[in-house]
């Protein structure tokens, strides 16, 4: 049942029990199995999503972004930069977008880069530096209240 808050239907929830038999096996605390797989899951089925969606737009000033979405199965149209709702609505937008936006889009998915160095923030990173720094995309619905 812990596993019920990030998986989404049976599917996941099977890959869920199985990943953590897998990795309890491998002599981890069941706690440990959990939040592995936990992140395992999450990444597979957001994957899985973004793979399988039409309609998106990338917001991103780095080539080497656009390369990077590529290189993971997701293409759509690329802009520098959005100001009006129009852009945005009803579509599946990648990059970062102020709130006011990102209420009008389906969904929006930040890239992440977890061990991005400070003196590497802002620069045009490649795809094999983004998979190094742990690049990873998390998916959001975001609701004007």
């Amino acid at each position: 049942k812990r596993s019920d808050h990030v998986v989404c239907g049976k599917t996941e929830k099977k890959k869920m029990r199985s990943c953590v038999e897998d990795v309890k096996d491998q002599g981890k605390s069941e706690d440990s199995a959990y939040a592995i797989c936990t992140e395992s899951v999450k990444k597979a089925y957001n994957t899985w999503i973004l793979k399988n969606s039409n309609d998106f737009l990338i917001v991103a000033r780095h080539p080497g972004v656009s390369k990077w979405l590529e290189s993971q199965g997701i293409v759509g149209d690329s802009v520098e930069h959005v100001d009006n709702p129009e852009q945005v609505r009803n579509k599946n937008v990648v990059g970062v977008i102020p709130f006011y936006l990102a209420a009008e889009a389906n969904e929006v998915y930040s890239i992440d880069i977890p061990d991005l160095p400070r003196e590497m923030r802002g620069k045009d990173l490649t795809p094999e530096e983004m998979d190094k720094y742990g690049a990873t995309l998390t998916r959001y619905k975001v609701t004007k209240l």
